[in-house]
C-alpha cells in the first residue's frame, strides 16, 4: 500500500474510526518513544542528567523525591 492509498483511506473514515486510528497512531509514536529512551539510558546518553540532578541535590537546589 502506498502513502497516497493510506492517506486516502484515512479520509474515507468515520469519525469513531479516525479516532481509532489516531488513537494507534501516537500508542506506536510514544512506544517508539519509549524504545529510544530505554536505549539512550543502556548507551549513557542520558548520564550527564543524572549527574545533573545529583549535584542539584546536593547542592540543595531540589528537593528529594518522595
Amino acid at each position: 500500500m502506498t502513502m497516497a492509498e493510506i492517506k486516502d483511506a484515512i479520509q474515507k473514515l468515520n469519525p469513531d474510526e479516525l479516532s481509532e486510528i489516531c488513537s494507534l497512531v501516537n500508542q506506536l509514536r510514544w512506544d517508539d518513544w519509549d524504545r529510544q529512551i530505554a536505549s539512550d539510558y543502556d548507551a549513557g546518553k542520558l548520564d550527564f542528567l543524572i549527574r545533573e540532578a545529583d549535584e542539584a541535590l546536593n547542592d540543595q537546589d531540589i528537593q528529594p523525591w518522595p
